[in-house]
């Protein structure tokens, strides 16, 4: 049995792939045989009222996306933002996600 995986896509039409551990296995056609450390995905952020962000960790994320709460504003803004850690730098990609499931 193939190990879980989660399935994203930005606004901007950005895909990605991530193990539950957070290792980044597919980057749009980039994809990598073994995960490294350097680059993990530590949860999401949701957007709220005057874009006030409230982080979730992965272990969140990954419930959320398979309870499908990753969703978009009624118009079709994102509402969820992916939040990494690439080389030691913590990060918030502004790039919303619009998809999120799990595979």
């Amino acid at each position: 049995m193939e190990a879980k995986r989660i399935s994203i896509t930005t606004k901007n039409g950005t895909n990605y792939l991530i193990d539950f551990d957070g290792c980044f296995l597919k980057y749009n056609q980039h994809e990598w045989q073994h995960p490294h450390n350097s680059w993990k995905c530590t949860g999401v952020a949701k957007r709220g009222a005057f874009n006030h962000m409230k982080g979730f960790n992965l272990a969140t994320f990954i419930d959320m996306a398979h309870n499908g709460q990753i969703t978009t504003f009624k118009n079709g803004s994102p509402q969820f933002y992916l939040r990494d850690l690439d080389h030691g730098t913590h990060r918030l990609q502004m790039d919303g996600i619009v998809r999120a499931n799990i595979t």
